[in-house]
């Protein structure tokens, strides 16, 4: 967001015909911004999917645990324990 701003007030100086140092840093600067945002965009997507991908394991390894349980008798306690 902000380095599409930053980017857009660059062109806009160099429009207006400010030296090129100006302009030129100022729009550096904007892409940089700009790819940093995509990038943080990029890890937090690929951390949600993981994320998703995670709990989904945890909730097929637990129905697979339940149900493993149910297909075997208890064990009964030995004579004379607790």
């Amino acid at each position: 967001g902000s380095g599409l701003s930053v980017l857009n007030e660059a062109s806009h100086l160099k429009h207006d015909g400010q030296p090129l140092v100006q302009w030129f840093i100022m729009g550096v600067y904007g892409f940089v911004l700009a790819i940093g945002g995509l990038g943080m965009m990029q890890i937090s997507t690929r951390f949600r999917v993981l994320m998703d991908i995670r709990r989904e394991i945890r909730r097929e390894r637990k129905k697979l645990r339940r149900g493993a349980r149910r297909n075997f008798p208890r064990k009964e306690n030995p004579v004379g324990g607790a």
